[in-house]
């Protein structure tokens, strides 16, 4: 299992995700957010296969499709952060923090 909580930035409106597997390929996706672009971008993708979802190209998978049509902001970081919880979820990859730091 992978849990992941996003804080996006100025919108304030984080996500909290929950992505499992029971046989590490697919993979069962959960957000909890108010934002209602990626509620119903989460919605469009309840679950996914993870080796085609990780070894797609960028932008080519489920949940970025389903990004590019439901979420307002192309700088958002919630569908990148539900890839990288499918590939801890599916032990493609180990857990490690991703950080962006924004200075002015």
């Amino acid at each position: 299992m992978a849990k992941i909580n996003v804080q996006p930035g100025i919108c304030g409106l984080p996500s909290d995700i929950e992505v499992t597997s029971e046989d590490g390929m697919t993979a069962q996706i959960k957000v909890e957010t108010q934002c209602l672009h990626i509620r119903k971008m989460a919605d469009e993708v309840p679950s996914v296969d993870s080796y085609t979802e990780c070894f797609a190209k960028y932008g080519d998978g489920e949940v970025a499709l389903a990004a590019k049509a439901h979420c307002k902001h192309g700088a958002c970081p919630v569908p990148t952060a539900i890839l990288k919880g499918v590939e801890v979820a599916c032990s493609l990859a180990l857990p490690k923090d991703v950080t962006i730091t924004i200075e002015r």
